[in-house]
């Protein structure tokens, strides 16, 4: 029988998968700095973080590591000294995401 050319058998490809996410902090200081890397799965090639509706892109530096240095602005009193979910999304090319949620404290 003959048996199927390397190009006609599926490439097995790995699914998105956030390995770890490294924060500056778990309690956010407002106004104040704020470090953020995420290691991901090399399929990955979009990172967003979610919270209260709002969301903000962690830039890709190579391949399975985005990295977001910034600063975080004067938060409103009623907003301080909460705890927020926080959603971590990678998302592959072809659509394909996987989700870790984080609890964090905005002071």
């Amino acid at each position: 029988m003959p048996s199927p050319s390397p190009n006609d058998t599926p490439v097995p490809r790995d699914g998105p998968e956030i390995k770890e996410i490294d924060l500056s902090d778990s309690v956010v200081v407002s106004p104040g700095d704020l470090h953020v890397r995420v290691l991901t799965s090399r399929s990955v090639v979009r990172v967003i973080a979610e919270a209260m509706g709002n969301d903000l892109t962690i830039p890709l530096q190579t391949p399975g590591v985005f990295i977001f240095d910034g600063y975080v602005p004067n938060a409103p009193a009623f907003m301080r000294d909460r705890s927020f979910d926080v959603s971590f999304i990678a998302t592959a090319a072809d659509g394909r995401s996987a989700t870790v949620t984080l609890p964090l404290t905005l002071r």
